[in-house]
């Protein structure tokens, strides 16, 4: 295990509160940056309702202020305006560093309706996203959302301490990882090592 350690991508993903109904796709872009690319797919089903707020707790962007790709209607591929805001926490206070992404819709949803919403943002964490002295790849995140992580090209698992399922996508290979229904919202941590050939023998 050790050389398996030492020849590896280490991808950490802690579960925390989010949203019951959403799923999460992740790619590392350069971990020299604690740059990543995050995408959530979520429902908004709120009657007449004509903005939607994502995720409640903020999302982490610590070295630089997120950037968001789109925000889009995935049945109509609908692109709506967003706001970028700080988050707030219980006290009201601003906390560095977290933000929420406000949705604005074009027209309010339905009565029995639903907008299902693909949210795509790049967040910058060196703390969560590098690489480290001996070549690996190391990366953490927050998460109670069943999780989807996109492999670098090149690159395979080696070990997971949660079962994964690996399939292939548009010609990437996805690793998927089930959140547990009875410990939603509980701080779980899930284990990835992925082979990098920049990584010290």
């Amino acid at each position: 295990m050790r050389s398996l350690t030492r020849c590896a991508i280490v991808a950490l993903v802690l579960v925390a509160a989010s949203t019951a109904q959403a799923n999460v796709t992740i790619e590392v872009l350069d971990p020299a940056e604690g740059k990543y690319l995050v995408t959530y797919e979520v429902a908004a089903t709120k009657a007449h309702s004509t903005e939607f707020s994502f995720p409640r707790g903020g999302l982490p962007s610590r070295d630089k202020l997120l950037e968001v790709v789109s925000v889009t209607e995935k049945n109509t591929d609908q692109e709506f305006e967003h706001d970028i805001l700080p988050y707030k926490g219980e006290t009201g206070a601003v906390v560095e560093g977290r933000y929420v992404i406000k949705a604005k819709f074009t027209d309010p949803i339905p009565e029995g309706g639903k907008h299902v919403l693909e949210y795509k943002m790049i967040l910058y964490n060196k703390a969560r996203c590098f690489v480290d002295r001996d070549g690996r790849w190391m990366f953490k995140y927050d998460t109670s959302c069943d999780a989807f992580f996109v492999l670098p090209e090149g690159q395979a698992i080696v070990y997971a301490n949660h079962p994964v399922l690996v399939y292939q996508k548009a010609g990437r290979t996805v690793l998927q990882q089930k959140a547990d229904p009875r410990k939603r919202g509980q701080d779980t941590v899930r284990k990835l090592i992925f082979k990098t050939h920049a990584a010290k023998e």
